[in-house]
């Protein structure tokens, strides 16, 4: 290829299946803006630079670039960010919760919404999810992101499949675990195998050498897109020595392990019945918590107002702060009810690692980052904590840290080419002083402009290239209504859609 000056033509075509600009092909030069480089040891702001991407890498930061360039993107009036990373995210879940959860829950549990209602699961209903959440988290900016469960819902191969078309940088989770839980009543939570009877260890260790296959076989797929980590469930529904065993094959296999933990009171109470500890107790006497580990939520931990239980001495965020262990904050989806971290900006002053992640719905980490800040400023009373740099540095080089790699969340030679240019020549983002704060506290997805991951442009101009957004949103519609249609035949007390997630409003009936 001749590397000139000229623009080239705006052509796409098909890689591996997906719609990708051409550029991916090129020398192409970023002009922006506000661009976040990374000066070897922290974010600063290059106005009116330029980032130059060859292939799959970032070759060149700075303020004026000399040398050969296919094509130029115009980024003035844009930041030019790192791509985010979002260290906890569903896909398969996400907007098919949308509409069904929040405003309300069982108070008899807490107001913890995993346990009360249980919706039945198919699989055509997880393949829309996904479809649609995959290409609205690209939408959103995040060019990596750790999801779990996808190939328990869809399968090994659809798992890894669907990530790879949209072009996303993945760490997928085959999880695993000794049981489930059920409320018979309402009014309590048994723990039990998966076919409702006594707790065994045989369902446990076989999902983990499933899981151990699964990393065998996809990690580094993808032109080394898709990653693995080991995915044991949640820790109240683990056995310890499942939980041991986890911790010998992660060491073994090299790669890292995520387990949701201290997500609801009765999990704290469980474990606090079984085993005379908190959760996070737990994790670090079994050796789970360390700098590969990645702790889900990490909210109702020894010491929180809910809780009950007094811990003055902050040891359980001493633990995740001494082992280097990463915290996964999704503030979006306890917020729905009620429940707040206490707080994130208390972690960051002991040391925690904090990255920020989707978990449900929305799908949209500006979104998380800015009700992050909110919510720890309201807890700790303080404006000037959780800040926008803060929020900032979470989703892109603590949860880089978190994963292990050097070459994600920041802009600098060498590093991959995973950008994203957000608009700020907009009524919610105008005036422009400081585009950090402007992000946090007014963006939002409707302001993401490109997307670039590896290289490849996998958004322009807000939209994924080929993809039928209506589409996806009336595969979604359709497959969640029969859902709705089957759920009194599964739910313990026989409720329907309407009497499970009371409408907003009655429906108009005419005389």
């Amino acid at each position: 290829m001749q590397h000139g000056a000229a623009q080239a033509p705006s052509l796409s075509f098909i890689v591996s299946g997906a719609l990708f600009s051409e550029a991916w092909l090129m020398i192409t030069a970023v002009d922006g803006g506000y661009i976040v480089a990374f000066d070897g040891t922290e974010h600063r702001i290059l106005r009116g630079g330029t980032v130059v991407i060859e292939e799959d890498e970032i070759k060149y930061v700075g303020k004026s670039y000399g040398g050969p360039v296919d094509r130029r993107i115009d980024a003035r009036r844009s930041l030019v960010s790192p791509g985010f990373i979002a260290l906890h995210s569903h896909i398969c879940g996400g907007h098919g919760e949308t509409g069904r959860r929040g405003d309300g829950s069982r108070r008899q549990l807490y107001n913890s919404d995993l346990f009360d209602r249980m919706f039945p699961r198919t699989r055509e209903a997880a393949r829309a999810a996904a479809e649609l959440n995959y290409v609205e988290v690209l939408k959103s900016g995040c060019t990596t992101l750790v999801e779990l469960g996808s190939p328990n819902a869809l399968g090994d191969k659809e798992a890894v499949e669907l990530p790879d078309r949209n072009g996303i940088r993945a760490y997928l989770l085959k999880m695993y675990g000794s049981g489930s839980w059920q409320t018979p009543d309402g009014n309590r939570v048994l723990y039990t195998n998966f076919d409702g009877e006594t707790w065994d260890e045989e369902p446990g260790f076989k999902g983990l050498e499933e899981s151990k296959a699964f990393i065998k076989e996809y990690d580094g797929s993808a032109d080394g897109r898709i990653n693995c980590l080991l995915g044991p469930s949640t820790v109240d529904m683990c056995s310890v020595a499942l939980l041991r065993e986890s911790r010998k094959a992660a060491n073994e296999l090299g790669v890292g392990l995520q387990t949701h933990v201290s997500q609801s009171l009765v999990e704290f109470q469980e474990i606090m019945r079984r085993h005379g500890m908190t959760p996070m107790e737990l994790l670090h006497d079994v050796g789970l918590l360390g700098p590969d580990f990645i702790a889900g939520h990490s909210i109702l931990i020894g010491g929180h107002s809910k809780v009950g239980y007094a811990d003055p001495w902050r040891r359980d965020i001493k633990l995740l702060a001494e082992t280097g262990t990463t915290v996964a904050h999704c503030p979006q989806v306890f917020a729905r009810y009620g429940i707040a971290m206490e707080s994130y900006a208390r972690y960051l002053m002991e040391g925690v690692n904090i990255g920020i992640g989707t978990d449900t719905y929305p799908m949209d980490i500006i979104r998380e980052m800015g009700l992050a800040a909110t919510l720890s400023k309201i807890v700790e009373g303080e404006p000037r904590v959780a800040t926008s740099r803060d929020l900032f540095n979470s989703v892109t080089l603590s949860a880089a840290k978190a994963l292990g790699r050097d070459d994600l969340g920041r802009i600098a030679p060498g590093c991959k080419a995973d950008i994203v240019i957000v608009n700020m020549n907009s009524i919610n983002m105008s005036p422009v002083r400081d585009p950090i704060r402007n992000l946090v506290m007014s963006g939002n997805n409707g302001d993401v402009r490109t997307v670039i991951i590896d290289g490849r442009v996998v958004v322009e101009d807000g939209g994924v290239p080929g993809v039928d957004e209506e589409r996806l949103a009336e595969n979604l519609q359709r497959e969640q209504e029969r859902i709705w249609d089957m759920l009194p035949s599964t739910d313990v007390f026989g409720r329907t859609i309407d009497e499970m997630t009371v409408p907003s409003f009655k429906d108009w009936e005419d005389s």
